[in-house]
């Protein structure tokens, strides 16, 4: 099941060593290949695709590429990132937004600057950011009034990047979250059109949609650049990531271009899968009743009801952890992941060649029904006999594992946990009518236009 190894054990053996052609998924058409079925039901043709092989090959137009369903043989491709690496169309597009941070850097870039970027996410700063996480969904979350209906996506929006920036940089830096949020809203949507425009010379054009694109680009560039010059006059650590950044700087460190990136990088990535993960997580509350009283139960125990959670309070936080570990594995933020082959291969049983684009789904390892069952069931108790940490095996990949494993998953969890632990404190969730939404497959798996009413429990 498992992928055959090359000398020494340090990565797949050579195609030349043997393997076979991956089966090819059923349907497609001349030309186009399976982009039809992509983008009339692209989580449907995934779940289709484990019953026509472990490796199944795909046609995106012209493209041949190969989705690796099996969990064991993800794992592989996740450990060996010298021969597996970030490749493929959406890193490709992804540079245009965040140039070469930690996410969209190759193999031979992604060493050094993980290692630069390790001191923002030490364990020793995470308390000082959760007070920051605690303030900004009490903001957003005492902003609400009984009987409100809000706008879920953009709440949940507006504490995310609220909070990523004043984490990011320090209030003396003159960066408003509201600018940063535009900004960034823009630059996802034309990452996300980027993706799905087959056509390079379009993105040439001066169109509203490019134009507005550029425009956000270098709004983001001057923000950066202010935020520097300010914390270089400041001169003193603030308790924040920039700082860290900028210690990181200098000869052999950070120069000014990449600290723009990873501030891209760090600010884009923490907004939009919390974002989701968040909006995700409230209607999965509004729709289970049962669920939502217990969390609120296990809150008002753990804080007396008068205070809100706290970073210490995580330990005793346990449900709100299940809630929101099942919530990623339903509706993974990040659904679908490629790699570019660097060298010939073999993976399992088949062999892909040089430059192959592979795919994989934590969307579709989620809900396989060998792994989970009844896939298509929210329950939190799936995670009460099991410790909810990273996986090691390739069965739960929300943030990703091996090298390339997501720097900020325990930042995510800190504050994702305690905002929904202060939204379930304070209000009651109600759905507007009893139709399921439906997710959006876009950049991210986002539950699109879900509007809940919320109550009061004081």
């Amino acid at each position: 099941m498992f992928g055959k190894r090359g000398e020494g054990g340090r990565g797949p053996a050579n195609f030349d060593q043997g393997g076979g052609a991956p089966p090819r998924a059923a349907g497609g058409v001349p030309v186009f290949g399976h982009v039809g079925e992509l983008r009339r039901d692209p989580l449907g043709f995934l779940r289709s695709l484990p019953a026509q092989g472990d490796v199944v090959e795909v046609g995106l137009g012209p493209v041949k590429a190969f989705v690796v369903c099996e969990p064991g043989l993800v794992r592989e491709l996740l450990l060996d990132d010298r021969t597996f690496d970030k490749g493929g169309r959406f890193y490709e597009k992804g540079r245009q937004v965040v140039g070469d941070g930690l996410a969209t850097c190759t193999h031979d870039r992604h060493r050094r600057q993980r290692r630069l970027l390790q001191p923002v996410f030490h364990p020793g700063r995470l308390p000082g950011y959760a007070r920051v996480m605690t303030e900004q969904a009490q903001v957003v979350a005492g902003s609400w009034s009984d009987g409100l209906v809000i706008d879920v996506d953009a709440q949940m929006r507006k504490l995310a990047t609220a909070t990523v920036v004043r984490t990011l940089f320090t209030p003396h830096a003159g960066v408003a979250a509201e600018t940063l949020t535009a900004v960034t809203h823009d630059l996802l949507r034309g990452l996300d059109w980027r993706l799905r425009n087959p056509v390079r010379a379009l993105e040439r054009l001066p169109t509203p949609a490019n134009r507005r694109f550029r425009r956000a680009k270098e709004q983001m560039r001057k923000a950066v650049e202010q935020a520097v010059a300010a914390y270089r006059r400041l001169g003193a650590d603030e308790g924040d990531a920039l700082w860290v950044l900028l210690q990181g700087s200098g000869d052999e460190g950070l120069d000014a271009g990449e600290i723009h990136d990873q501030v891209l990088t760090l600010l884009i990535g923490a907004t939009e899968t919390t974002t989701d993960t968040l909006a995700w997580a409230l209607y999965l509350l509004a729709r289970h009743p049962g669920l939502q009283q217990r969390l609120h139960e296990e809150c008002v125990a753990v804080t007396g009801g008068e205070r809100p959670p706290w970073f210490e309070d995580l330990p005793q936080l346990g449900f709100a952890e299940q809630f929101l570990t099942e919530t990623q594995r339903l509706h993974p933020a990040v659904w679908v992941v490629t790699r570019r082959a660097r060298r010939s291969a073999i993976l399992g049983p088949y062999a892909l060649p040089q430059g192959a684009t592979i795919i994989f789904s934590p969307y579709l390892v989620h809900t396989r029904a060998d792994l989970y069952p009844r896939p298509e069931v929210f329950d939190p108790g799936r995670w009460a006999d099991r410790p909810v940490r990273p996986s090691v095996d390739g069965t739960y990949l929300p943030f990703g594992a091996g090298p390339r494993k997501c720097i900020g998953d325990r930042f995510a969890m800190t504050e994702m946990t305690l905002a929904l632990a202060q939204i379930a404190q304070q209000w009651t969730l109600e759905p507007l009518d009893q139709a399921p939404v439906q997710p959006r497959a876009r950049v991210a798996l986002t539950p699109h236009g879900l509007r809940l009413r919320v109550r009061s429990r004081t």
